[in-house]
């Protein structure tokens, strides 16, 4: 209580999901919403922010969400999560020894997106790059996989088609191998 107060007030618990601020003493405080991006811890009767890698998209919510295929979130406190974007995979954060960042609350990786290697490619919206099959062939950061053009072929996983040898030829898009010339 306050100095010369007559009573004490007590700090009512807010209703479920409801945060109570500035009680104490002759003041009985007031009860806030959890806004989006937190939810309303029942042991503690506050309102915590949702951790990294989850979220929460509505006020008042009684826990956060994981992240669906091909979202993430790096960041704790959240509303929603952020898609992978075209040409970009989900790999595990790393320090600037190299070592593993994870989340202080989870002791989950936390994640960042990066650029497809030569080879393979992301459309975006997935976590993973997928592999070009032989006879296309993807740069890094590729949103897709190209055809190699007539003359040149490729093995799968490959950033470059190669030109045919002397004495053999590729008519088509998308070649995976050469064909020996015929003599004459």
């Amino acid at each position: 209580s306050e100095p010369g107060s007559k009573e004490c007030t007590a700090c009512e618990p807010c209703s479920f999901n409801r945060s109570r601020h500035e009680c104490g003493g002759s003041r009985a405080g007031f009860c806030v919403e959890c806004s989006p991006g937190s939810w309303g811890n029942a042991s503690s009767g506050l309102c915590a922010k949702c951790p990294t890698s989850k979220f929460s998209s509505s006020t008042n919510a009684n826990s956060c969400d994981s992240c669906q295929e091909g979202k993430f979130q790096s960041k704790a406190g959240r509303p929603y999560c952020d898609d992978v974007k075209p040409g970009q995979y989900l790999k595990p954060k790393r320090d600037q020894d190299g070592n593993v960042v994870v989340d202080a609350l989870t002791g989950k990786p936390l994640l960042e997106e990066g650029v497809c290697p030569a080879g393979k490619y992301n459309q975006g919206g997935v976590s993973a790059c997928v592999v070009c099959t032989a006879g296309k062939f993807a740069e890094p950061g590729a949103a897709q996989c190209a055809p190699c053009l007539p003359g040149h072929w490729s093995k799968a996983e490959v950033g470059a088609c190669t030109a045919c040898a002397v004495g053999r030829f590729q008519s088509a898009n998308g070649g995976d191998e050469c064909k020996e010339c015929e003599s004459g």
